[in-house]
Parts: structure tokens; C-alpha cells; sequence
């Protein structure tokens, strides 16, 4: 890896002063650094929040990574209750999930009875409530959230 892009990493990294960093090789070949943030937002709040540090919202492609995430979270996490942000939402049309990129979430791992749209839920957190299997809540509840960010692709 150059060490330029390692010392950018660090300097991004080191913005994010109440999260705990987590690296996973993706599938599909990059290598992201996962970052908890434990500030309440939005979900469109920490979709700009991630953005400003150069990140995004953390994508979940599959289960091996679904696992993965869960895995680190439960071990970070001292919080009853907690629930995190993720990139993914079905704003557009009930029921399609999207990421902020646009491209279609295909893989899901919803917590029983989900998604329910309860109130006009569109976003998906990561729920402690239910083993930290998703769950669609309104985009303006204040939720902690995740971000990742590229170190290799």
C-alpha cells in the first residue's frame, strides 16, 4: 500500500475521535477501515458526516460482511439499545432498498417482522434490540451510525 494513502487514512481516522476502527477485506477486493460514530444524526446526517471525512455510510454487500460488522459490534458496544446507520434505504419506492449511491441492496438481513414500515420507516439500522439484524426506522431518528472508508480498492 503507498504510504501516502496510509498517512491519509490516519489523518481521516483521526478526525473521528469517538469511534472505534475496524479493518475487513471486502469481497469484491477493496480493503475498508469501519469506523463507529458514537454521535446521534439522522441517517442524511451521517450520510454527510461520513462524506465530509471522505468516507460513506457503511455498505453491507453480503453476509460474510453482515457477520462480520455484527461481530465487531457487539464486541465495541456497551450500550443497551444501541442502534447504528447503514447505507441503505427505500426513500424512492416502499420496499426497494437503494444505496445513497444508487445501486440496489441486494442482500438484506432483516430482524423477524421486518421490514414493517412503521410510520413510514425508509432507512435500515443495525438494531442491539434485535441481535443487531436490521430494522427499517424513520431517517430522522437519531441513531449512532457507521462509516467506512476505501483504504484499497
Amino acid at each position: 500500500m503507498n504510504s501516502w494513502l496510509l498517512l491519509i487514512c490516519m489523518g481521516v481516522l483521526s478526525q473521528l475521535s469517538s469511534g472505534v476502527a475496524y479493518n475487513v477485506t471486502k469481497t469484491e477486493g477493496e480493503v475498508s477501515q469501519y469506523e463507529i460514530v458514537y454521535h446521534r444524526k439522522t441517517y442524511f446526517g451521517a450520510l454527510k458526516y461520513c462524506e465530509e471525512l471522505g468516507g460513506r455510510l457503511a455498505r453491507i454487500p453480503d453476509m460474510e460482511r453482515d457477520k462480520a460488522v455484527i461481530s465487531w459490534v457487539y464486541t465495541t458496544n456497551d450500550e443497551l439499545g444501541a442502534r447504528y446507520w447503514i447505507d441503505a434505504n427505500d426513500i424512492q419506492e416502499e420496499g426497494v432498498y437503494l444505496r445513497s449511491d444508487g445501486a440496489k441492496q441486494k442482500f438484506a438481513n432483516w430482524a423477524k417482522s421486518e421490514p414493517n414500515n412503521k410510520d413510514n420507516e425508509d432507512c435500515i439500522e443495525l438494531s442491539e434490540n434485535a441481535d443487531y439484524a436490521w430494522n427499517d426506522r424513520s431517517c430522522y431518528f437519531p441513531n449512532y451510525f457507521i462509516c467506512e472508508f476505501l483504504i484499497y480498492h
